[in-house]
Formats: C-alpha cells, structure tokens, sequence
C-alpha cells in the first residue's frame, strides 16, 4: 500500500498504471481530515488521517507507473511510504496512542493552570492557558485531528481553514504571553513593539483567509511565526537584568524551535540525525511542545517564587524603612523637645527681661506721671503763687502806703495834740478856712 503521510491535503486523486494501462483507480478522496472522507468514488481504505492505496498485485510490468494529484491550501511536503496494510495500521495506531498521549499531558497541563490563575488571580497564568490551547490545537490539527470535531472536517469552510485559524490564534497568544511573561513593555520596549507589529500581520492573514487565498494567508502565518527566534534574544536580554524566569522561557523555545528544525529537516531531506530513527523526528514537534509547556509552567512557577522573594523582601525593606522612619521621628522628636525647650527657655528669658523692662517702664512711667503731676503742681503752684503774689504785692505797697499814710497821720496827731486850744494864730486859721 501506498501511504501519503500527511493530513495537510484537502483532497487526493490516485491512478495507477501498468504499461501503459490502469491498473488501480482512479480513486479520488475529499476531507481527508475527516475519518473516512465524504466522495462518493473514495476507497474505502481511507481510514485513518493519511490516505492509503493498494499498489496492486505482483504481475509484471515493464513501466508501472503512479499518479497522485493533490491539492492543498498552504505550502506542504509529501511524504510517501510503502508497506503492508497491518505495518500502516500499527503505525497509525501508535500515533494515535502518541497524541492521545499528548492530549492527555496538554489538558492536565491546562486544568492545572487554569486552577492556578483562579487561585492567584495573575494574568500570566491566564494568558498561558490561552497560549496552552492555541500549542496544543496547533499540533493537534496539523497531524489532521481536527475531523474529531464537529463541522471541522476538511469538506466544510471551516474545516479547509481550521490549520490557518489555529495558527494565528496560536501566534497571537504566544505573543501576548511572551510581552506579559517578560514584561516587555517595561524591560524591553523595542521587542515589545516588534512583537505588536508582527501580530499586526495576522490580520492580513485573516482577510487572505476570508478572500479564499489561502496559500497567502499560511504564507503569511509562517512568515510571522518564523519570527518566533526574537523571543530568544529577548528572553536572554531579560534575563540579564536580573528575571531568573527569563531563563527557563529562553530554554523552552530554544528547545521547541530546535524540534522545529528536526520535524522540518526530516520532512524534506529525511532524518537529519543518523541515530534517531524518522518514526521518531516526526513527533518531534509534539515532543518539544510538551517540553515547552512543562518548563514554562517551571517558569510561571518561579516567577510566582521570585514575585513572593521580592514581596518577602520588599516587606524586609518596608520594615526596615519603617523603623528608620521611626528612629528618623524620634530623633526628631527629641530634638525637636531640645529645641522646644531650648525656644522656651530663650522665650522665658526674654520673657524675664522683657517684665524687668516692663517694670522699668513702668516705674519709668510712674515717675515720668509722678514728674509730670510735680511739675503740674509746681505750674499750678506757680500760677497760684502768681495770682497771689500779685494782690498780695497790691497789698503789700498798699500796706506801705497806708503805713506812711499812718505815719504820716500820726505825725499830724502828733502835731495836733501838741497845738494849744488857746492858740489865736490857730483860731484865725480856722476862721480864715
């Protein structure tokens, strides 16, 4: 049997000739995504994701030849493998197993998670989860394990888009979870806007998408997702200022891009590492992606750890500014109290000089009353001795008048007792008056 290995095909036509003849076919399978397809002229050995046709029987043909004409919405490799029917089945059984196995590992990772965000309530973890599903469903869908969901099978619109919109959801989250993760915008605003303008591409992805070109949209998507070695710089540029968690991010996506490289070099030149068998490198992808969810989940954690160091130690360091906030005040205090008492002391002598010059003032101002009451008494005393003197002198020339007026009165009794009655020159006198 011939197998096409890949889910990437939105349909297959199969002819087989012998010299020239038909031998097998035409066969023609539609919705390879889904199990079993949707033609009406499908063989029925279209089981699984791959695409299967027999080769025939063992009669010769000197020219046998076989058509394949495939058709697919986005740039794909076309492995091929031949070998029995029960060797297919058993591969195709333990690569269900694998992603079952994958798909187990991915949800638990994604319950876990989604229990922690409720629990500390930090955005990162919420982002991871969003992250987490776009992995997961990214690598789900492209083995082709998209038909396992309703209205996804390769037949339907949504279906030929499924790996283009799983795509960009996961590069958006991836990208949002790296800026919030690294806190680019703080630590690394230069990777932050690079990382902004290249989600910016998935909305051209989108309308490609809507218009039907869908080889431009994955075009686009790849272009954008090659883009993904920035977060090595980036992560390695915050991990020298100091994020130990950086680090654990750096690892996961070295990791995962280095299984990228391995998935892509085995499907174009087949194993590029001569010791690990091709069955193997073509998990790689799913291998590295369950090793980037368990180291980023390592990294959240520590970053939880870290964020709780610099909380315990920023406390330390509030306690500490605290207490010498307080030894600062104390200090203060009494030096203020020393200053106080020293301003009290200061203003209590000079409240003491200031009452002594109060009292001198005061004394000053009782004699300065007293003196102006004397001189008033003395002006007073002045005017009364001035309006005393003036009729005491009148009395006192007065006094000097009438003592001569009394001396001269005495002078002319004096006379008059001595004139005699008898005197004739006195009578002729009077007589004459």
């Amino acid at each position: 049997y011939l197998e096409v290995a890949t889910s990437q095909i939105d349909s297959i036509s199969f002819l087989s000739t012998c010299d020239g003849k038909i031998k097998d076919g035409p066969w023609h399978l539609n919705g390879l995504t889904s199990r079993g397809g949707s033609d009406v002229n499908q063989h029925p050995l279209a089981e699984g994701h791959y695409p299967r046709f027999p080769l025939g029987g063992a009669e010769h043909c000197d020219e046998d030849v076989i058509y394949l004409g495939v058709k697919s919405g986005k740039k794909i490799s076309l492995p091929l493998r031949v070998a029995s029917l029960e060797k297919l089945r058993e591969w195709s059984f333990r690569r269900d197993v694998f992603f079952s196995f994958y798909a187990g590992i991915m949800l638990v990772m994604l319950l876990y998670n989604l229990v922690l965000y409720f629990t500390v309530e930090d955005r990162s973890y919420l982002l991871y989860v969003l992250f987490l599903i776009g992995v997961a469903l990214s690598q789900l869908f492209l083995a082709g394990y998209q038909g396992v969901l309703p209205g996804w099978d390769g037949t339907s619109w949504l279906g030929i888009r499924s790996v283009h919109l799983v795509g960009i959801f996961s590069g958006v989250t991836t990208i949002l979870f790296v800026n919030r993760f690294l806190d680019l915008a703080r630590k690394g605003p230069r990777y932050y806007r690079v990382f902004l303008l290249l989600m910016s591409f998935y909305s051209v992805a989108l309308l490609f998408l809507f218009i039907g070109k869908l080889n431009w949209a994955f075009q686009t998507i790849n272009f954008v997702a090659m883009a993904a070695v920035l977060v090595v710089p980036a992560s390695i540029h915050v991990w020298k200022q100091g994020q130990r968690s950086a680090l654990y991010l750096l690892i996961a996506f070295s990791f995962f891009l280095m299984t990228v490289v391995m998935f892509a070099a085995s499907q174009f030149s087949g194993s590029p590492f001569p010791f690990v068998p091709q069955r193997v490198t073509n998990f790689a992808m799913p291998v590295g992606s369950i090793v980037e969810v368990v180291l980023l989940s390592l990294a959240l954690a520590d970053r939880i750890n870290q964020f709780k160091r610099e909380s315990a130690k920023a406390r330390e360091e509030q306690l500490r500014v605290s207490q010498l906030n307080e030894k600062i005040t104390k200090e203060q205090n009494e030096d203020l109290e020393r200053n106080v008492r020293q301003r009290t002391e200061e203003l209590e002598e000079r409240n003491d000089r200031l009452r002594a010059t109060l009292e001198e003032l005061k004394m000053a101002q009782d004699q300065l009353v007293q003196s102006e009451k004397l001189a008033s008494i003395g002006q007073l005393t002045a005017g009364i001795a001035h309006e005393l003197n003036n009729p005491i002198n009148f009395v006192s020339s007065s006094a000097q008048s009438l003592r001569r007026d009394f001396d001269d009165v005495t002078e002319i009794l004096r006379a008059l007792v001595s004139i005699e009655p008898d005197d004739d020159q006195l009578h002729e006198q009077v007589r004459s008056l």
